[in-house]
């Protein structure tokens, strides 16, 4: 198994993790002031890192403007995002909606980067996309297809995949590793923060500390996720990793039953659609 499938299977755990945790923080805090204490936490992680590995004239490199871009809108704006979709049906429906990813960073990929997939990775990406189909039908559940938790979901793995390939076509080019996620995270803690004093000032008040706790185990892994993220971007192509980290529905329907327990139930059709996206990554890892 290839460098890169290994990087995309570890931040494919780490963000389901994300979701577990977002669950559990939005009992105590609001999407935007979770979407703030997430980014402060990767950003202060990488912040020894960049200073003690990156020049400050290696910030003046106009390939960082990509990141900028990305900051305003992740990971604070979209964990915002996620997380209002999460309220409203649940952490295991809101990651099977980010298995959608692959079709659509793969046309992306295949439209703006010139990239071809394989008949494997293909029939893999196939499978991803089943399995989601499957681990959507909830009998009796109305509750997962609340209109505006489905559109959160579909609207967060819309960025999430504009982001993978941004980061497949920016990333390279930057000169020190780590550089830009630190820009993207900074960008965000800022926005956040703003977003937070001009549209949601008594969020700070209200937040109880199961809250806080919650959204700052989000950031710890989220920054593990992108990390292996950029590093698997780097060794394989957008239409290989980004299938294998849209296999989190697998790991949150894993999780939620030990970290959810009473908040999350996992059904035959969730098991069964949780396979189907295991044969899916199992054909693009192959070589």
């Amino acid at each position: 198994m290839s460098r890169a499938v290994l990087l995309a299977v570890f931040s494919s755990v780490c963000f389901s993790l994300t979701y577990i945790f977002s669950r559990i923080g939005a009992l105590g805090a609001s999407s935007m002031l979770g979407g703030f204490i997430s980014s402060v936490v990767v950003t202060v992680l990488f912040l020894p890192w960049i200073a003690a590995t990156v020049p400050v004239s290696a910030f003046k490199d106009p390939q960082l403007l990509w990141f900028v871009g990305l900051g305003i809108f992740m990971p604070g704006l979209v964990r915002a995002i996620q997380v209002e979709g999460i309220k409203r049906i649940g952490a295991a429906p809101s990651g099977i909606l980010r298995g959608l990813a692959p079709f659509v960073s793969t046309t992306m990929a295949v439209i703006l980067l010139g990239e071809r997939p394989s008949l494997r990775v293909a029939a893999g990406t196939c499978a991803i996309i089943a399995g989601l189909v499957v681990l959507s039908v909830r009998r009796g559940e109305l509750r997962s297809w609340n209109l505006t938790g489905v559109v959160c979901g579909l609207l967060a793995t819309f960025i999430w995949s504009v982001r993978d390939v941004v980061i497949r076509h920016a990333a390279p080019r930057v000169g020190y590793e780590g550089l830009a996620i630190f820009v993207m995270s900074a960008t965000s803690m800022l926005a956040m923060g703003m977003g937070c004093l001009l549209a949601d000032r008594g969020a700070f008040g209200r937040a109880a500390r199961r809250g806080v706790v919650g959204f700052v185990l989000v950031g710890l892994a989220s920054f593990g996720a992108l990390i292996t993220l950029f590093a698997a971007l780097r060794h394989g192509e957008v239409v290989v990793v980004t299938p294998i980290v849209s296999t989190q529905p697998l790991f949150v329907l894993l999780f939620a039953p030990l970290l959810l327990r009473g908040m999350e139930t996992v059904t035959r059709l969730m098991v069964l659609g949780a396979l189907l996206i295991v044969l899916g990554g199992a054909l693009i890892g192959m070589r």
